[in-house]
C-alpha cells in the first residue's frame, strides 16, 4: 500500500476549528502504523492509544495559522517527524514558504491499492466578526 499525504496552500475559507484538523491529523497517527502491522492485542491496542493521545496533544499545542509560514513550516517538521517515525520516506516540497509533505509507504508493492490522503495543517485565523456564535 502506499499512501501520500499533501498539505496545500491555504484557501480562503470561513475559520474552522483546530480540533477537526488535529482529528484528521490523529487519524492518520494512530491508524497509519497499524494498517501494517498484525493485529493488536487489547493491551496493545491501549498502549497505542496512550501515544497516540499524547501526540495529539503536542500537535494541538503548535500554532497553525495558515498566514504565518513558520506556523506551517513546524506543523510539516512536526508531521514529518511522525511519519518517519512510523517507518515513512518523507519529502518537503517548497511552496512559499510553506511547505507541502509528501509521505510513502517504504514497504509498498506496486500490486497493491493506493491510498491518497490529502490533508491540511493549517488553520485559519479566527475573525470573531464572521462568527454567528458568542464565542467562536
Amino acid at each position: 500500500m502506499t499512501i501520500h499525504l499533501f498539505k496545500t496552500s491555504p484557501v480562503k475559507a470561513k475559520p474552522c476549528s483546530r480540533v477537526a484538523l488535529a482529528a484528521c491529523a490523529v487519524f492518520l497517527a494512530w491508524t497509519l502504523p497499524l494498517q501494517a502491522a498484525p493485529a493488536l492485542t487489547p493491551e496493545e491496542t491501549l498502549a497505542a492509544a496512550k501515544g497516540t493521545l499524547k501526540e495529539w496533544v503536542e500537535v494541538l499545542g503548535i500554532p497553525n495559522d495558515s498566514v504565518v509560514p513558520a506556523d506551517i513550516q513546524r506543523n510539516t517538521a512536526w508531521f514529518e517527524q511522525a511519519f518517519q517515525r512510523r517507518g515513512f520516506r518523507t519529502r518537503q516540497l517548497p511552496a512559499d514558504g510553506k511547505p507541502m509533505l509528501f509521505a510513502e509507504a517504504l514497504n509498498a508493492k506496486p500490486s497493491n491499492a493506493t491510498v491518497l490522503f490529502y490533508a491540511h495543517l493549517d488553520g485559519q485565523a479566527v475573525t470573531p466578526s464572521e462568527w454567528q456564535q458568542e464565542s467562536p
